[in-house]
């Protein structure tokens, strides 16, 4: 039987190989990798810079396409159908990321380049009626190539993005950190029951809200995690800029538009639930490093050595799925 660490690395490296096979060259160059950014949070009518708030983040990429600035935003998926496709056009992060890109260069952002994986929708065979044996890693990983020697389990698509819609977005932006003031002013954290079940499972916070909040639950069950690990943590001890104020992420945002409830355990509280780690979240972590790798070296021994980094620095912790 293949271990689920084993297994990630594995789909992993197929998806990488299949990648650098299915892309061998690029119409764009480089500009930089996991760039992060931290900007001023503003009222859309008196321009004022909150007191209160910043926002921060980090872009996959930043890259030059016949001279214009591009974000490009990795992402693996399920599926790269037509719905998973249209969703992008309505993605409040690259937008947000869009804008707070233009504000840290001075340059307009041209557009966002999504470039989707589809996660392939096999397993390693196990013993069974008609199984004698398990399958190997090495007769799985000839089955993963064969699944990503297919072009059609990757995708680009090209968002343009028009200025109008910083408008919206600055407006929107401003109106969420008055609604969070106001609800940490009167410490008001209210549920969204239509967020408790999405993706086929329960929310994270699912435990704590049908306890009606019982401490018992909330210090047997979940432990103390900052938010925002995927940043500079010097930077976060600063706010980024050493003005004093929050610093905001989409994450955080999106977190509080969905349900105030989960995003004041998260980002209040800062807890998270005991247990495995997420399968999706980590295959994707993986692979976003592995693509930074590989669009900086353009070496695949180097590219499946930060996969196998990865997959080892967490064979302690066991995968949700």
């Amino acid at each position: 039987m293949i271990a689920d660490n084993t297994r990630i690395e594995l789909l992993a490296s197929a998806m990488l190989r299949g990648y650098v096979v299915r892309y061998p060259s690029e119409d764009f160059e480089v500009e930089a990798l996991e760039r992060e950014f931290c900007v001023p949070i503003r009222n859309p009518e008196t321009g004022s810079e909150s007191r209160t708030f910043t926002l921060a983040g980090k872009v996959d990429g930043l890259v030059r396409r016949a001279g214009k600035l591009w974000l490009v935003e990795h992402k693996t998926a399920a599926a790269v159908d037509g719905a998973y496709i249209e969703r992008l056009w309505m993605d409040f992060q690259t937008v947000l990321y869009s804008w707070a890109i233009e504000q840290t260069t001075g340059e307009p952002v041209e557009g966002v380049l999504y470039n989707v994986i589809a996660k392939a929708a096999i397993r390693p065979y196990e013993v069974n009626k008609t199984r004698k044996e398990a399958e190997t890693p090495d007769e799985f990983a000839a089955r993963l190539a064969d699944w990503y020697a297919k072009p059609w389990d990757f995708h680009r698509e090209e968002l343009l993005i028009s200025p109008a819609r910083f408008d919206s977005l600055k407006a929107e932006l401003w109106e969420l950190t008055q609604a969070l003031l106001d609800a940490k002013r009167r410490d008001v954290w209210y549920q969204n029951p239509s967020q408790c079940f999405q993706w086929g499972h329960a929310c994270g916070y699912w435990p704590i809200c049908r306890s009606c909040d019982n401490p018992n639950v909330v210090d047997n069950d979940y432990h103390h995690e900052a938010p925002h690990s995927e940043l500079d943590p010097v930077a976060e001890a600063t706010n980024g800029n050493g003005n004093g104020k929050r610093r905001t992420t989409y994450s955080m945002w999106s977190s509080f538009r969905d349900c105030r409830r989960r995003y004041y355990w998260r980002h209040e509280r800062q807890i998270v639930p005991n247990g495995p780690t997420d399968e999706k979240l980590f295959l994707g972590s993986v692979v976003h490093a592995a693509l930074a790798k590989w669009h900086t070296t353009r070496d695949l021994t180097e590219t499946m050595g930060v996969i196998g980094a990865a997959v080892n620095g967490a064979k302690d912790k066991p995968l949700a799925f």
